[in-house]
């Protein structure tokens, strides 16, 4: 489980004398040097909860009209956030997570114009409403027992996500991605 940092409290500062005393300017400078002994870095040592996946072999659906587990089988970047052999993505901290996801192909592309659906699922039950065409973008609060999972359907059994290799002026285009960050707890 990742370390989460929290950020610093303010000190209880202690009330000043009527008179100057400079045992309370000490005590007072020592409690503030080490506050902000603290922020010094804070920003820096906070790494956010990230990841990104990609499928990069062409994929396609079990059946008409069939929900469909994508497979991303390839870590972009991962902090935090983890996904077992399966595609399936775990947390390591709670909270909100933004989830953008996406597919390859157009419209014109797709199974001789087959109607498809992608969408997300949280301990295996569909995530409501966060069903989209090609691209989407979802919040989902997720606990680290929690398990996510990308899916997709087709109207037709014919319809295949298609990976495209690199060319001479652009990179490979995977046949679907998935990026989710942490956002709040």
């Amino acid at each position: 489980m990742a370390n989460v940092i929290l950020p610093p409290k303010a000190p209880n500062l202690p009330l000043a004398p009527s008179e100057y005393l400079r045992a309370y300017f000490d005590q007072l400078t020592s409690i503030l040097r080490l506050y902000f002994n603290q922020l010094d870095g804070y920003n820096t040592a906070v790494s956010p909860a990230v990841g990104s996946f990609a499928a990069v072999t062409s994929q396609s659906v079990a059946a008409a009209n069939t929900a469909t587990k994508i497979h991303l089988d390839t870590t972009l970047v991962e902090n935090g956030i983890s996904i077992d052999a399966t595609g399936t993505i775990t947390v390591a901290q709670p909270g909100k997570y933004l989830v953008n996801y996406t597919v390859s192909g157009n419209v014109g592309s797709w199974g001789g114009g087959a109607a498809r659906v992608i969408w997300l699922r949280l301990n295996g039950t569909n995530a409501v409403e966060s069903a989209r065409n090609t691209v989407g973008s979802y919040v989902l609060e997720v606990s680290p027992s929690d398990y996510v999972e990308f899916y997709w359907a087709s109207s037709s059994s014919s319809d295949v996500m298609t990976a495209t290799s690199a060319t001479g002026y652009c990179p490979a285009i995977p046949a679907a991605t998935l990026t989710m960050n942490f956002i709040s707890t």
